[in-house]
């Protein structure tokens, strides 16, 4: 294997790293991971495919990278969520708006999660590994906790929070075409949409 040219490893560019999982975030989001080869990442990242193997020596590893990255990153928006002692109902609404509003700010974030949940047969006999499991059982124990304490039905807490997932995500990722198709605009569909999901778990969960 050729050794990394000087250039590309330059230390007075500590962003190195960062920058190729910027560009392979972008087009695993864009093309999934079939659609893109190391070269494209490399090329993208205007580095030399020995220094780019220098940083991540195989595709898989760079996916796992950047949807741990991913991972770490939805973590941080919904943490308030998970920690927070308020009621079960204002808690799960807190879940349910902090993830909404992760969606909306990082659209390709959002395009890679909704590609990984649903082109992700090839790598099914390492689902249990995927980098947002510790995440979603999270998320779910918001909603055992609520049935626990007697606010809200008996579900799969697993399957409901696959479900609001599902729902946001299927939503921001075809946004720009659903607002083409009704004529309205992509901003005040998607906070229509938010407010009605939201209202449906809720008479989904709540007790008689």
């Amino acid at each position: 294997m050729a050794r990394p040219r000087l250039r590309d490893l330059d230390p007075q560019q500590p962003a190195t790293g960062e920058r190729v999982l910027n560009e392979a975030e972008r087009l695993f989001a864009v093309q999934g991971y079939a659609g893109v080869s190391l070269r494209d990442i490399g090329k993208a990242a205007a580095l030399s495919n020995a220094a780019l193997l220098h940083y991540y020596p195989s595709k898989e590893k760079l996916y796992r990278a950047v949807l741990d990255r991913v991972a770490s990153d939805m973590q941080q928006a919904v943490a308030p969520a998970l920690r927070s002692t308020a009621t079960p109902v204002a808690r799960f609404e807190a879940l349910f708006e902090a993830f909404a509003d992760w969606l909306e700010r990082t659209p390709d974030r959002a395009r890679l999660v909704m590609r990984e949940l649903t082109e992700n047969s090839e790598r099914v006999a390492n689902a249990h590994h995927f980098a947002m499991t510790n995440l979603i059982d999270g998320m779910s124990q918001v909603v055992l906790d609520g049935q626990r304490a007697g606010a809200f039905r008996r579900c799969d807490a697993f399957l409901f929070v696959f479900h609001m997932i599902g729902s946001l995500s299927y939503f921001a990722n075809g946004l720009p075409t659903m607002a083409g198709l009704a004529n309205r605009k992509p901003d005040a569909l998607w906070q229509g949409h938010r407010r009605q999901t939201l209202a449906h778990l809720r008479r989904a969960l709540l007790q008689d």
